[in-house]
């Protein structure tokens, strides 16, 4: 699927996903998991300057559910020995787990490393 919209895309790792929902937070450790309305200032600041910064350069936002929703689930490349399940992560309200790849509504969410000055 990645390698279909271009050179350098792929799924990411599932360390890769906890980093960028980092970055798209602010914080992992300790985010706040409620609905988007109820994080904290910082983290909707933090969350903004990301969705700002891959508007800059054409890139697609991580989390378009409207603000009292869960939020979108992306797919990892991790997945289990039987090859039904995969891990993921949600953004939004942070939720990460093993879910069944044919029975959810999550995304195959595309990354590619770039650099933004």
């Amino acid at each position: 699927f990645c390698e279909g919209i271009g050179e350098g895309w792929y799924l990411p790792t599932k360390a890769e996903a906890k980093e960028l929902f980092k970055a798209y937070n602010g914080i992992y450790e300790g985010a706040t998991k409620e609905t988007p309305n109820k994080i904290t200032p910082e983290e909707k600041a933090a969350r903004a300057a990301f969705d700002g910064a891959m508007k800059s350069i054409g890139g697609v936002l991580l989390n378009t559910m409207a603000e009292g929703e869960n939020g979108d689930s992306c797919w990892t490349c991790v997945d289990t020995e039987d090859g039904q399940k995969a891990y993921y992560i949600r953004f939004g309200k942070l939720s990460e787990d093993i879910g069944n790849k044919n029975k959810a509504t999550r995304y195959a969410r595309c990354v590619k490393l770039v650099t933004i000055e």
